[in-house]
């Protein structure tokens, strides 16, 4: 039953409301499934091996399409559910977007590493804008949350790239296999505490004071940091297939040897 008044589609307590949904809606959100399937069928990428990155894909939606639907489950305010979703489609977009960068990293040829950061820069921020801005319906201003992915992206691809320098000087040829733990560490640890403090917080009356700066900086944390979660599984498949460890090594300079 319609609780709400609708306008033009309903009025409150009135019968139920048809919602039209059309097809191209819901192709939007997958449009960056599109170009990964395009980009697999150049000769290059005809093996299993390359196909398996969809399982990668796959995993990250998956995982956030179930997050996103239990967290706004016990989400009160509408304002929280719809950050909440934002965040989710920003973590969309740059999963497809390291999906679209690992399918065609074998055409990028720069050595040197600030050509190589700047090159993988712009064909993240590419698709990942791409995607958010054919979801412009969903994410109410699509240029404004462009330049938000692109402003989050570039500082993800910094952090990543000093974690990078650090692992490589601290565990040489096995620098992949501690990436992928630091990546889950750095994308869930977080969360998991926060979600700790949070019922805390919740259940302490004298501390409600600070729950609103609280969910702020639990937005924000989430929002720099969950991006490593998206990256773990892209890297966790760069580990166990040796195709995608050299698409790794010639889009960020990871070591070829596992």
């Amino acid at each position: 039953m319609a609780e709400h008044d609708f306008g033009s589609l309903g009025t409150p307590q009135g019968p139920p409301v048809a919602v039209d949904c059309p097809l191209r809606d819901a192709l939007r959100s997958i449009f960056l499934w599109f170009v990964v399937l395009a980009l697999l069928l150049r000769k290059p990428n005809r093996s299993r091996q390359a196909w398996t990155l969809l399982l990668a894909l796959g995993a990250v939606f998956l995982i956030l399409h179930v997050a996103e639907s239990y967290i706004n489950a016990h989400i009160i305010f509408y304002l929280h559910r719809h950050m909440c979703s934002l965040v989710c489609e920003m973590l969309r977009a740059l999963a497809g977007a390291l999906a679209v960068l690992l399918a065609m990293s074998d055409l990028i040829t720069p050595r040197r590493r600030p050509f190589r950061f700047i090159l993988a820069f712009l064909i993240l921020f590419a698709a990942g804008a791409a995607a958010i801005l054919l979801n412009a319906p969903v994410v109410a201003n699509g240029n404004l949350w462009a330049a938000v992915f692109g402003f989050f992206l570039l500082v993800f691809l910094i952090g990543h790239a000093m974690v990078h320098t650090l692992l490589r000087w601290l565990t040489g040829p096995r620098q992949l296999a501690w990436s992928v733990g630091i990546s889950l560490l750095l994308g869930v640890a977080p969360t998991v505490a926060f979600a700790i403090t949070g019922s805390i917080l919740n259940r302490s009356v004298h501390l409600q004071s600070v729950i609103i700066s609280f969910r702020f900086a639990v937005m924000v944390s989430q929002v720099i940091l969950t991006p490593y979660f998206v990256l773990f599984w892209f890297l966790l498949l760069a580990l166990l297939v040796p195709l995608y460890r050299r698409r790794l090594a010639q889009s960020f300079g990871y070591p070829t040897d596992a």
